[in-house]
């Protein structure tokens, strides 16, 4: 009977650990262009979770969005990401950037919106965003036609 009872116990444990480990599970995106789906890939991150902490680092975003055949979305000039995720970040944690040195086509956010250059081209966008458990990096690519 003991055993059966330290048994039920280890079985409650673990059920719970597993249960507050997928809680603390990362965030994932849901951005959007004029309610199209953005698809996006994860890059370097750092988060604490119950069991570990981890931090990762990643190839460069270019390398990233290739090997995970991330499709380039087709967009209009001045058109709106919405930058959400599945948990929100800190206020004022979200940071982007688009690898472009040229200050007429920088990363303009607006609230939780991305507004993206009206000069045609491909454009290659870095946000990171930072919560409680820690910190990450998606990519994502937009052709402004």
């Amino acid at each position: 009977m003991k055993k059966l009872i330290s048994l039920l116990m280890v079985g409650i444990l673990l059920s719970m650990i597993i249960f507050f480990e997928s809680r603390v599970s990362m965030p994932a995106t849901i951005f959007t262009i004029n309610g199209q789906i953005v698809p996006t890939v994860q890059g370097s991150y750092c988060w604490d979770g119950v069991l570990q902490s981890v931090c990762s680092d990643s190839l460069t975003p270019e390398i990233l969005l290739k090997e995970n055949e991330i499709e380039t979305v087709f967009v209009h000039p001045g058109d709106r990401v919405k930058l959400k995720f599945t948990r929100t970040p800190f206020e004022n944690s979200i940071n982007v950037s688009n690898g472009s040195n040229d200050q007429e086509n920088k990363a303009i956010l607006d609230g939780n919106y991305l507004v993206l250059p009206e000069k045609r081209g491909v454009y290659i966008y870095v946000v990171s965003a930072k919560w409680e458990r820690g910190s990450l990096v998606f990519s994502f690519m937009v052709e402004v036609e």
